[in-house]
């Protein structure tokens, strides 16, 4: 995925070295999962945007960083979940190994929060976890077939509560942080439903999300135009040989 942006974002660098640190030492059975991965495209986007989001704030760029490295921990560990199939579940030692394993992802994520000093965060991947939990549910009620309510659940939720999470963390309100969230979340959805072949209902959450990136006034050494730069090139890489409407 050729994301040139991405490669700009130099905050990524310790952020890759946070995942290395926190995959030890258990890499090697990581392998194949994060090979699974590389073609997710929320596995290049999530960071990403993170780092993105945390450079609109005045905060020191470890924050940016952290943050991305939690996120991005998180999805790995739910994707070692799910991989797991309700008919193998408690069967085998390997099966078991895999949700241990997950559960201790888990784990390094709250503790990359303490490096930080993010404790007043917790509340917002706990919400994460909720929210993720419960689209997987509801999944399985449809019979595993998704919705777009289903999607947004699993996916943009993520997106919803990095752009919260930061919020949070610059010194926004409450009021603002929601604010914050509803927009992350249009962009969550817009790249999920990029990657899922439904343009037409994409474009809608892209319109919002511009919108919503238009309104953000607040005084601030302001870096929408990173977050858009790079939503536009992440939903280009979606769909390479279309056209699509610029944030």
């Amino acid at each position: 995925m050729k994301v040139p942006l991405v490669h700009e974002l130099n905050e990524l660098i310790e952020t890759d070295i946070l995942l290395r640190e926190c995959l030890l030492p258990w890499d090697e059975h990581l392998q194949g999962f994060r090979k699974d991965l590389k073609r997710v495209i929320h596995w290049t986007a999530l960071p990403a945007i993170t780092v993105a989001v945390n450079r609109r704030f005045d905060g020191h760029d470890r924050i940016g960083s952290h943050m991305a490295a939690i996120f991005a921990i998180m999805y790995l560990a739910d994707h070692i979940h799910c991989s797991v199939r309700d008919d193998e579940e408690g069967r085998s030692g390997g099966v078991q190994f895999s949700i241990l394993l997950g559960d201790y992802l888990f784990s390094k994520a709250v503790c990359l929060l303490d490096r930080i000093d993010g404790h007043n965060l917790l509340q917002h991947i706990s919400q994460l976890m909720c929210s993720v939990n419960e689209g997987h549910v509801m999944r399985k009620l449809a019979g595993g077939k998704p919705d777009l309510e289903i999607l947004g659940y699993e996916k943009a939720t993520y997106y919803k509560y990095s752009f919260l999470a930061a919020a949070d963390a610059g010194g926004c309100g409450s009021l603002e942080c929601k604010f914050y969230g509803e927009t992350g979340f249009n962009l969550g959805m817009a790249l999920t439903l990029y990657d899922e072949g439904l343009d037409k209902v994409a474009l809608s959450y892209l319109e919002k999300t511009r919108n919503l990136l238009s309104s953000w006034t607040r005084p601030r050494n302001d870096k929408i135009c990173v977050i858009r730069s790079l939503s536009e090139e992440l939903i280009q890489s979606i769909k390479p040989t279309r056209e699509v409407v610029a944030i």
